[in-house]
C-alpha cells in the first residue's frame, strides 16, 4: 500500500517535466496577444488573425514533439518505483504471517502487470497530449475575438482588453481534451494521469500478489475527513470474490462494497484509501500498519489555534505553493507581452510571504521544486522584487478591489454619514440601494460600512481598483460594508485575493459588492478559517474549467462566470450558504 505522502509527492517530477511545456505555450500566445495593438483598423483582421493561429498550432506540434519520448521514460520510472515501494510494504505483511512471497522483481506475472499499466498510461497520456494542439489553438482564436470585440465596441482600450486576454489566459487556459470533452491544463492532466495509472497499476499488483499468497480478505485504511461515500466502507474488513461469513463475522464483497476499479471508489479520482491483506485466522496485521495508518490520521501539528494532520498541513502549503507558481506565469505572461507587471509583482510578493509564513508557523519547509516555473530565473526574481517595493499593496485586511487593489490612488475622500438604527430594515436597506444607484457605473472603487453601533462611513481613493479601509480599524469588526467594482475592472463577483481575505482578516460580519450588472454579498462563516476556505478553494481553481462545464457554462460564459463559480462552488464543498450573487434590475 502507498500512503498519501507518497503519492503526493510521487508525479513531481513527471509534472514539472510538462510545466515547461505549458510555460513555453503561454508565453508564445501571451507574445501573439501583445501584438494585437499593432493590427490598425484599416488591417485584414482575419488574415492576421489565421497567420497567428497558424503559428501557435506548428509551434505547439514542434514542442509536444520535442517532450513525447521524455514523458515516456518518466511515466516508467515513476511507476517501477510506485511498485516497488508498494510491493515492499504489501510483502512485509506477508513475512509478518511467516508467509515467503517471492521476489517482486523475479516476479514475471507481476512485471507483465507492471509493463501493462506503464503502457496504458504512457498511451492515456499521448491520447490527450494529443489533443493539445487543437485545445491550444481554439482557446487562443477565442480569446482574440473576445478581445477584437471589447476594443471594436469601444468598451474598452487596446491595453485593457491585452492585459485581460493574457491574465485570463495564463490562469486558465485549457490545453488538453479529455474523450468526455473536458478541457484542463497540462499541469493539472498529467498529475491526474500519473496517479490515476499508479493507483490502478499498483491495486492490480497487490491483487495479484493476495491471488499467489491465498489471501482472500482485505482490510481498507481511514482517514479524517473523509468524503461520506467512502466514509461507508473505509477501514473495514471485506472479502474478494463475493460476501461472506467466516468465524462468526460478515465480511462484504470488496469490489461492491468499496466501488474498487470505478472512478469514483477506492483508488479512484482524487481517492486517498488503499488496502491491504489480513488473515482472519492467523490474527491481527502487523502492529506496526495500525501504528502507522495512526500515524497518518493523528492531528498533531498546530496552526492558528487548532490541529490538523500532516497531511492537510501538506495540502495547505501545496495550495500556497501552487498560488506562487500562478503569480510567476502570469508575470512572465505579462512580460512576454510587453504589458505592466507590477500588480503581478506585487502578488507574487504577499504570495510567497503568504508560504514563507505558513512554513515557518508549521515546522515545514518551502519546497523549491513545486515554485519553480521555466524561465523566472533570478533576474526576473530581482526585477519582480523591485517593483513590488515601489508599489506596495495595502494589507489584505484593510483593503477591497475588483480584481486586486493596484492602481494609482487619486484624491482620499473619508465622511462620516451619521447613524442609521441598525435594527430597522427598511431604513437600512434604503441605505443601501442608495449607495448603489449611485456609485455602481463610477470608473473608481467606492465603500460605505454601517459599523455594528450604527455609525454610517463613506471612503474612496479615486483609484479603479482598490479602497483603504482600514484607518477604521476594529469599527470593521462586524459591521456591514458595500464596495464598487468599476466596469473595466469588475470580475463580476468577489474578488478571492483582496475582498475574501480582508473580509476574514478584518472581522466583517457582511461583505456586498455591486457592479452595472450584478449584486454579491457574502456574509463571513464563523465556523470555518480563511487557512480552511483558502484550501478548498485552491482546490476549486484547479478543477475550475470541470466546474464550469458541470454547470453548464461554455467558454463565451467565462469572464463573466469564473469567479462567481469558484466563490459558489467552494461554499458549497465546504457546506456553507453565504455567497449570493443576483443580477440588478
Amino acid at each position: 500500500m502507498l500512503p498519501p505522502s507518497y503519492l503526493d509527492q510521487m508525479p513531481d517530477a513527471f509534472v514539472q517535466l510538462w510545466q515547461q511545456v505549458e510555460d513555453a505555450i503561454l508565453q508564445d500566445v501571451a507574445r501573439r496577444i501583445g501584438k494585437m495593438d499593432a493590427v490598425t483598423p484599416t488591417a485584414n483582421w482575419q488574415l492576421w488573425r489565421y497567420q497567428q493561429t497558424e503559428a501557435v498550432r506548428n509551434d505547439v506540434v514542434k514542442l509536444l514533439a520535442k517532450y513525447t519520448g521524455k514523458s515516456e521514460t518518466a511515466i516508467r520510472k515513476l511507476l517501477l518505483q510506485a511498485a516497488t515501494e508498494a510491493m515492499e510494504r504489501e510483502d512485509a505483511i506477508y513475512y509478518h504471517y511467516d508467509m515467503e512471497p517471492p521476489p517482486f522483481e523475479e516476479n514475471a506475472a507481476l512485471n507483465n502487470l507492471l509493463d501493462a499499466g506503464a503502457r496504458q498510461t504512457c498511451g492515456t497520456w499521448q491520447n490527450l497530449t494529443a489533443t493539445t494542439a487543437n485545445t491550444v489553438t481554439g482557446a487562443f482564436e477565442r480569446t482574440l475575438d473576445a478581445a477584437w470585440l471589447k476594443v471594436g465596441t469601444g468598451a474598452f482600450d487596446y491595453k485593457t482588453a491585452v492585459k485581460q486576454a493574457v491574465d485570463s489566459l495564463a490562469d486558465d487556459m485549457p490545453m488538453v481534451t479529455y474523450p468526455s470533452g473536458h478541457k484542463d491544463s497540462i499541469e493539472v492532466a498529467a498529475r491526474r494521469a500519473v496517479l490515476t495509472g499508479v493507483n490502478q497499476t499498483t491495486g492490480k499488483l497487490q491483487v495479484a500478489r493476495m491471488e499467489e499468497m491465498g489471501c482472500e480478505f482485505v482490510e481498507t485504511t481511514a482517514h479524517g475527513g473523509a468524503r461520506p461515500s467512502h466514509a461507508e466502507w473505509q477501514g473495514r474488513r471485506f472479502h474478494r470474490g463475493g460476501a461472506v461469513d467466516y468465524k462468526g463475522r460478515h465480511y462484504p464483497d470488496f469490489e461492491a462494497a468499496t466501488g474498487y476499479g470505478t472512478g469514483a471508489g477506492l483508488c479512484g479520482w482524487n481517492c486517498r484509501h488503499t488496502f491491504f491483506a489480513v488473515f482472519p485466522e492467523l490474527g491481527d496485521p502487523p502492529q506496526w500498519t495500525q501504528e502507522q495508518l495512526q500515524e497518518l490520521n493523528a492531528r498533531n501539528i498546530e496552526y492558528n489555534g487548532k490541529k490538523y494532520t500532516a497531511y492537510e498541513i501538506s495540502q495547505m502549503q501545496r495550495a500556497r505553493e501552487r498560488n506562487v507558481r500562478r503569480w510567476k506565469k502570469r508575470y512572465l505572461a505579462e512580460d512576454a507581452a510587453g504589458l505592466d507587471t507590477t500588480d503581478s509583482a506585487v502578488r507574487l510578493k504577499a504570495a510567497r510571504q503568504s508560504l514563507s509564513d505558513f512554513t515557518k508557523a508549521t515546522g515545514g519547509r518551502v519546497d523549491s521544486a513545486r515554485v519553480s516555473v521555466p524561465k523566472f530565473g533570478r533576474s526576473e526574481g530581482s526585477k519582480a522584487s523591485a517593483q513590488a517595493r515601489k508599489a506596495e499593496l495595502p494589507e489584505a485586511k484593510s483593503t477591497r478591489g475588483s480584481g486586486g487593489a493596484s492602481g494609482q490612488n487619486g484624491k482620499t475622500v473619508r465622511k462620516v454619514l451619521g447613524k442609521v438604527d441598525t435594527t430597522n430594515t427598511k431604513q437600512v436597506d434604503a441605505l443601501k440601494n442608495s449607495f448603489c444607484s449611485g456609485y455602481a457605473k463610477s470608473d473608481v472603487e467606492h465603500m460605505m460600512v454601517i459599523t455594528k453601533d450604527g455609525e454610517v462611513h463613506y471612503m474612496t481613493d479615486n483609484n479603479p481598483r482598490g479602497v483603504d479601509c482600514s484607518y477604521l480599524g476594529g469599527k470593521l469588526k462586524g459591521s456591514y460594508n458595500i464596495h464598487t467594482h468599476p466596469p473595466k475592472t469588475t470580475q463580476y463577483s468577489f474578488s478571492t485575493d483582496a475582498d475574501i481575505p480582508g473580509a476574514f482578516a478584518d472581522g466583517t460580519a457582511v461583505m456586498e459588492a455591486v457592479d452595472y450588472k450584478y449584486r454579491y454579498r457574502f456574509v463571513v462563516p464563523e465556523n470555518i478559517t480563511f487557512e480552511q476556505w483558502e484550501a478548498v478553494c485552491e482546490e476549486v481553481r484547479e478543477e475550475r474549467n470541470a466546474v464550469m462545464e458541470s454547470r453548464g457554462y461554455g467558454f463565451d460564459d467565462y469572464e463573466e462566470n469564473i469567479q462567481h463559480v469558484i466563490i459558489d462552488e467552494t461554499c458549497r464543498r465546504l457546506g456553507l450558504k453565504c455567497y449570493h450573487r443576483e443580477k440588478r434590475t
